[in-house]
Order: structure tokens, then C-alpha cells, then sequence
């Protein structure tokens, strides 16, 4: 890409995802009120990315299994699923099956100038 192309896609992401976050604001405040309700902690996750170039961003999900839930894997090393898995918080089985934890992505795009 061009260096005009990149600042106008920049620009269009910028814009994109401060429309997003105005428009979902709400249901990210319902959202987080609930994950609040059920258990005690912060209602985003953050998570350490690397992103383009190699350069770390910090990554917000809204928080689906208990505060210090142990990292259980499978014996091949994959990450632990299961439908009754303990961890997870009540509204956090709606946030999974609705995939609704990565819709936090929306302002990361901002954030990142």
C-alpha cells in the first residue's frame, strides 16, 4: 500500500470504530453491569497481543469465567472446553454462546493510535 492509501484505510478504521463504540455503548454498559452482578472482579479481561511489526497491544474482552480461574489444557495441550465448564460466570455461558466477550475489539482500534 501507498503511504496516502494507508492513512486513508487508518483514518477509516479510526472513524469506523468510534461510530461502533458510540452505537454499542449502551449494550457494552449492560453488558459489563451484569458481569458485575454475577461475580465479583473487573468486567473486561486484558490480555497482552503482538500485533503488526511484532509490537504488543493490549487486548479488552468482556470477562466470561471467574477472577484466577485456573488455565486447565487438555492432554495435547488445547485449551479446556466443555458446556459445564465450572470457570465460566452465568452470564459469561451467554457472552460465549453469543459471542459477545470480542465485541470489546471495537475501540482497541483507537486506542492504538
Amino acid at each position: 500500500m501507498r503511504t496516502h492509501e494507508r492513512i486513508i484505510k487508518r483514518l477509516m478504521d479510526i472513524v469506523l470504530s468510534l461510530f461502533a463504540l458510540i452505537f454499542f455503548s449502551p449494550l457494552f454498559l449492560l453488558l459489563s453491569l451484569l458481569i458485575k452482578l454475577d461475580s465479583r472482579g473487573p468486567a473486561l479481561f486484558r490480555q497482552t497481543r503482538v500485533g503488526k511489526d511484532g509490537k504488543p497491544f493490549t487486548c479488552y474482552k468482556f470477562r466470561t469465567m471467574y477472577v484466577n480461574a485456573p488455565d486447565i489444557r487438555n492432554p495435547d495441550g488445547s485449551t479446556f472446553n466443555a458446556e459445564d465448564d465450572p470457570r465460566v460466570i452465568r452470564v459469561g455461558r451467554l457472552l460465549q454462546e453469543y459471542q459477545l466477550r470480542l465485541i470489546c475489539r471495537h475501540w482497541m482500534t483507537p486506542c492504538r493510535i
